[in-house]
């Protein structure tokens, strides 16, 4: 065996934590510092992580395709809170009940606040793209973003909600959440995504013999969250209802029926596919079994 033929395999990790320097009777800091790289990835670098009082930061550098520099900083102003840098914005509706929520991965700043019974997240910066490798991450900036997230407690069984996502195509929400009674809860979401008309109802009920799920959606052509890079993950559309029935203390069976679609960053064109299923799970003395039926199609196959 020659073995400068071997594929090389190198990963290596520099880790250092919990040093704590103390800062007078105010209060204290904590470094820690992280580095390595590995040759799968061709991703070298490392990271400063601090943690202060009412701050936290961290800064790194690294090579991943060329010299990248990576910075984030959180820090409390009275009762809001500033961010700097690369930042991970929530796209939650408030109807989704099948988790088909989101995120989006951005640079820039924003700020947080809640008032009385208001709460609100804006932030004015740029999309952008992951860079990962083990023990060092950064981001690309792309495109220009401006994102705000308000949420509204009317009373405590109904919370309005509103989502912007503005770059060159639109997403823009407003939603309710209405929970008349602590077991049952509906909402609905109406807007347009990627600037596609988007409308949605959702509805979760639960009680000692029966849980229910259910959302129905209408999405127009094209829709998206956001017209920006976001994990490409199933959301739901049309119909969709699992319901969960327990038959005895030890028999569970659970039904349902649900519909997809994934947009397809190449064609943009929609796959869909649909779901049936019946399951049932049995917990005895010291025995467990669990089975279930299927049947499922996605572009007629």
């Amino acid at each position: 065996m020659r073995f400068s033929r071997l594929p090389l395999r190198v990963r290596f990790v520099v880790l250092l934590s919990g040093l704590q320097v103390p800062l007078g009777s105010a209060g204290s800091q904590v470094f820690q510092l992280q580095g390595g790289g590995s040759s799968l990835f061709s991703g070298y670098g490392g990271m400063v992580n601090i943690w202060g009082n009412g701050y936290e930061a961290n800064v790194g550098v690294g090579y991943l395709d060329g010299l990248r520099l990576t910075a984030t900083m959180r820090r409390l102003i009275g009762r809001d809170t500033l961010r700097i840098g690369n930042d991970i914005l929530a796209v939650d509706l408030p109807s989704d009940r099948f988790g088909t929520s989101s995120a989006v991965l951005a640079q820039g700043v924003g700020l947080q606040r809640r008032r009385g019974r208001t709460t609100m997240h804006a932030f004015v910066g740029a999309s952008a793209r992951s860079l990962a490798a083990p023990f060092f991450a950064a981001s690309r900036g792309e495109h220009a973003l401006g994102y705000l997230h308000a949420e509204y407690d009317r009373s405590r069984a109904l919370t309005l909600t509103g989502d912007a996502l503005l770059t060159t195509r639109q997403s823009i929400f407003a939603g309710a959440t209405w929970r008349p009674r602590e077991f049952l809860s509906t909402s609905a979401t109406l807007g347009v995504g990627n600037n596609a008309p988007y409308s949605a109802l959702g509805l979760e009920s639960r009680s000692s013999r029966v849980d229910v799920k259910a959302q129905y959606v209408l999405a127009g052509a094209g829709y998206r969250r956001a017209d920006v890079p976001m994990p490409y993950q199933s959301e739901v559309e049309h119909e969709n209802i699992l319901a969960s029935f327990r038959v005895t203390p030890t028999l569970n069976v659970s039904v349902g029926r649900q519909h997809f679609r994934q947009d397809s960053a190449r064609t943009n064109v929609a796959s869909r596919a649909s779901l049936n299923q019946i399951a049932a799970n049995w917990r005895g003395d010291g025995v467990a079994a669990s089975g279930g039926l299927f049947d499922a199609m996605s572009q007629d196959v």
